[in-house]
C-alpha cells in the first residue's frame, strides 16, 4: 500500500520526521487495512470512521471523534475532496496532534494547464468529490488551518501525498531531500518488483 510505503520512509532512520514507535489516526479508514498494517508492526493506531466498514480491526474503530491530542501522525486519505469545509476540517485534526505531529493528507491537485472537464478525480459518476484543490488553493487552506505544508509526495507521476505540519514545525532541508530521495528510489524498486 503506498501511503503505508511512504510513511515507513518517514520513520527511516535519517529522515527521521516520524518516531520509530509513534501514535496514528486514521481518519475514514474505510475497511482499515493501513490501521492493520501500523497495528501488526506493533504501533498504537488508531482509526476514525462515523460510517466504518472495517474488516480488519474494528476494535480500533472509533465512532466518535477522539478528544484530546497526542498523535504523531493523523492520516486523511482521500478524505479532504469528500468535506465541505476543509479549512474546518484541517484545522480540527491539527488539534489531534501532539507538538511535533504530522498530518498525511491525500488529494489530487486541479490544474488548468493539464486537466480539463474530463479530468478523472472530478468523479462525476458518483459525485462525492465536492472540493477540488489547485496547489494555490491547497497552500490556502492548510495557511487558514494553522498548518504548514511541508512536503508531497508523488504517486506515479501525480502529486498525492501532502504531508502537514502545525505552524512553525521545523524540517531540515537534508531531511527533507533524504526523503524525497528514498521516496523516488523506493518507488521505482517497488514498480520494478511488480513488473517481475
Amino acid at each position: 500500500m503506498f501511503v503505508h510505503r511512504c510513511i515507513r520512509r518517514l520513520r527511516a532512520t535519517r529522515v527521521r520526521l516520524l518516531p520509530r514507535q509513534f501514535r496514528s489516526l486514521d481518519v475514514g479508514c474505510g475497511k482499515g487495512l493501513l490501521l492493520r498494517l501500523l497495528l501488526d508492526e506493533g504501533m498504537d493506531a488508531w482509526a476514525y470512521d462515523p460510517y466504518p466498514k472495517s474488516i480488519y480491526a474494528e476494535d480500533r474503530i472509533l465512532s466518535e471523534f477522539p478528544s484530546g491530542g497526542g498523535f504523531d501522525l493523523v492520516t486523511l486519505i482521500e478524505v479532504l475532496e469528500h468535506t465541505l469545509d476543509p479549512v474546518d476540517t484541517l484545522a480540527r485534526f491539527r488539534t489531534s496532534l501532539a507538538p511535533s505531529g504530522l498530518i498525511l493528507a491525500s488529494t489530487e491537485l486541479f490544474d488548468e494547464s493539464i486537466h480539463g472537464k474530463n479530468w478523472h478525480y472530478l468523479a462525476p459518476e458518483h459525485g462525492q468529490h465536492i472540493t477540488l484543490f489547485s496547489r494555490q488553493g491547497l497552500q490556502i487552506a492548510c495557511d487558514k488551518a494553522g498548518l504548514d505544508w511541508l512536503e508531497t509526495l508523488s504517486w506515479g507521476k501525480v502529486p498525492f501525498l501532502h504531508i502537514l505540519a502545525p505552524k512553525g514545525t521545523p524540517i531540515s532541508p537534508w531531511a527533507a531531500w533524504l526523503l524525497k530521495r528514498r521516496h523516488r528510489l523506493g518507488e521505482s524498486r517497488f514498480c520494478k518488483d511488480r513488473r517481475v
